[in-house]
């Protein structure tokens, strides 16, 4: 088994601002019917998802990249907790990854709202290496995938 985790967190007055500028534009850009009605509006609560639709994109390894747009990504309420749905392009990349599952953590509290996402999945794919001290070249991190010479070889675990 294999795990790829993305965090995020962000500011409630950030999402505050978005919905006063752009409104119904933004909302609907953003999120689902869904979410709206699982969070009645909340701005604390939608600042919430917010932060868990950049963590699972992080996950995916894309951003809003690749045709993957916001309500790609949906947060349900359940009564054990929130659970990530992909649609479209999100849930391509996730067969792609072969994910399996999800695991999903949301909070707010003092104007800050945080989310962890971990996407899960049983094959050995190797997303992406880790790359120890050692592997920095003149202050960067190897963007070709190889090591400098002599350097350990890299992990085979993944931090996303």
């Amino acid at each position: 088994m294999y795990i790829q985790i993305g965090v995020d967190l962000i500011g409630v007055t950030r999402v505050q601002k978005a919905v006063d500028r752009w409104g119904e534009r933004f909302l609907s850009r953003v999120f689902t019917e869904r979410e709206r009605q699982d969070c009645n509006d909340r701005i604390q609560s939608l600042a919430a998802r917010f932060a868990a639709k950049e963590a699972v994109l992080k996950v995916l390894g894309t951003g809003l990249t690749n045709g993957i747009c916001w309500r790609d990504v949906e947060i349900r309420s359940t009564r054990n907790g929130p659970r990530v749905v992909l649609y479209g392009k999100a849930q391509h990349r996730a067969s792609e990854l072969h994910l399996t599952g999800w695991s999903l953590s949301i909070t707010h509290s003092d104007g800050i709202a945080v989310a962890i996402a971990v996407g899960y999945g049983e094959s050995n794919v190797l997303l992406q290496p880790i790359y120890h001290e050692s592997s920095r070249r003149d202050g960067h991190w190897p963007d070709d995938g190889q090591l400098p010479a002599g350097a350990d070889s890299p992990s085979r675990e993944h931090a996303g």
